[in-house]
């Protein structure tokens, strides 16, 4: 590692550069963050975000037509004229439910929170069978958040955010 002010070599565990005297902990700190997690976080919250949306679109349809089923002329038969409408507003809540459970996913990856990883990693097995972008975003959510280190770095950035709006509070304790 080098100093990023005068290009002088630091050694590992030095916090100062011994040319210039100035404090190495930026080059430190920009080093932990070109980390796996912490470098595909936001772009995985995106896309997770974005999956949601597309689900916003088969339900809008459900919706429509349990709306077009149920004012539906007479001449349809009558199971149908019964449980199209209700069939249809099943899917059309199913879907939302599948587009919500994606938003909330993507909002706990985006803020960091804690429980964050573990609904994402249930998600991602889950969306291993919706092909073929389900199954894309689910490989990537598990390359970046399923071995044991991404668990404890995600861990510590979760703390680090957390810890850094409870502070005052702490202050005041």
């Amino acid at each position: 590692m080098y100093c990023n002010h005068c290009g002088a070599p630091l050694g590992q565990d030095q916090l100062a550069c011994p040319s210039c005297g100035r404090t190495v902990a930026d080059v430190r700190s920009s080093i932990a963050i070109r980390t796996r997690v912490a470098s595909n976080l936001h772009l995985m919250a995106i896309f997770w975000f974005v999956m949601a949306g597309f689900w916003m679109i088969p339900t809008a349809v459900m919706f429509a037509l349990a709306a077009a089923a149920s004012a539906a002329p007479g001449n349809m038969p009558p199971p149908a004229r019964v449980f199209a409408p209700i069939l249809f507003l099943f899917l059309g809540v199913l879907f939302l439910a599948i587009g919500g459970a994606r938003a909330i996913t993507a909002y706990g990856l985006l803020k960091v929170r804690p429980w964050g990883r573990v609904l994402a990693l249930i998600m991602a097995f889950l969306m291993l069978l919706d092909l073929p972008f389900g199954t894309a975003l689910g490989v990537y959510t598990l390359w970046v958040l399923l071995p044991a280190e991404a668990g404890e770095e995600y861990q510590r950035i979760a703390a680090s955010r957390e810890g850094g709006y409870q502070q005052p509070a702490q202050a005041h304790a």
